[in-house]
C-alpha cells in the first residue's frame, strides 16, 4: 500500500492511501468526501502545471509513492467539442467521413455510415 499527498490550498493537505491500480478519480472522490467538498466532478488533480487524466490508474499515470499532487477546480472549457468527424475505411480502399455528436453510440455511427452508403 502506498500513498500520495494531495495539497488542498491554504496550507492544507491530505494523505490518501492508494495502490498501483487505484484510479485517480477515486483519489479525487476520497479527498472531496473527506473535506466535504460538493461536486467532486468539478475538481481535478494537478502535477506541476498540468492536469492529470483522472481515468488513469496511479501506475499508468507514472505517479510514484509519496508524490505531491494538487487538488484544483477544473476550468470550464466553453470550446469543448460537441461533434467529431469520423472516417470509415472501406474494403475497396474508399473512405467515408461523417460528423457525429460526441454522445453518439458506436452502433448509431455504423448505422449512420450504412444510411449514407445506401443512398
Amino acid at each position: 500500500m502506498t500513498s500520495v499527498v494531495v495539497h488542498l490550498g491554504a496550507g492544507k493537505r491530505q494523505l490518501v492511501k492508494t495502490s498501483p491500480t487505484t484510479i485517480l478519480r477515486e483519489v479525487v472522490n476520497t479527498v472531496c468526501s473527506t473535506q466535504n467538498y460538493p461536486s467532486p466532478e468539478t475538481y481535478g488533480l494537478k502535477s506541476g502545471k498540468n492536469f492529470l487524466d483522472l481515468s488513469l490508474s496511479i501506475r499508468y499515470a507514472n505517479i510514484a509513492a509519496g508524490t505531491k499532487l494538487e487538488l484544483a477546480k477544473v476550468p470550464k472549457d466553453k470550446s469543448a467539442p460537441t461533434h467529431v468527424n469520423l472516417a470509415l475505411q472501406l474494403e475497396d480502399g474508399g473512405r467515408r467521413v461523417q460528423s457525429f455528436a460526441i454522445t453518439t453510440t458506436l452502433w448509431d455511427v455504423l448505422l449512420g455510415f450504412e444510411k449514407t452508403s445506401d443512398g
